[in-house]
This record gives C-alpha cells, structure tokens and sequence, in this order.
C-alpha cells in the first residue's frame, strides 16, 4: 500500500495533508494486524480494501470502521475471545 494508492482512493490531489495520511496509514495496518495476525496486503485484497475503508473513515473523522473491524476479524487466524 502507497501513500498514492490511499491518496486516490481519499481523492486527494495536493500535498499538505501527506503526513496525516501515512498516520492513519500506519494506524490503520496495526489496528488490521493486531487482529489478524500475519498481513500481506499484496496477497490478501481483501484486507487491503478493509485498511482503505479504515483510512477513509479515519481521515472523515470517524474514528475507524466499523466493517473494516468485522472484516478483520472474520480473516483473523487468531481466536477471538
């Protein structure tokens, strides 16, 4: 996942918000890999397509979302208590 990839899906054409985006970036693959476990983006779409939907709720200022987390989990290979 590129900073480009995430700043075409957020349709973000300008510079000034590069540092935010690779936050939540960064946030948004611990928070997937913390309950997945192993994450390949390159592999698995559709974890890759659930870390961009966290990213575009995050950069709205919702805080994550909630399908990303139920996708997260159903690929989970840990248990889930």
């Amino acid at each position: 996942m590129t900073l480009a990839d995430v700043k075409s899906r957020l349709r973000v054409d300008f510079n000034d918000h590069d540092t935010l985006i690779t936050s939540l970036m960064n946030a948004a693959i611990a928070r997937a890999t913390s309950v997945i476990g192993e994450l390949d983006l390159a592999i698995n779409h559709e974890a890759h397509e659930a870390v961009l939907d966290d990213i575009e709720a995050m950069y709205r200022g919702d805080g994550g979302s909630l399908s990303s987390m139920k996708t997260y989990r159903r690929l989970s290979i840990r248990p889930m208590i």
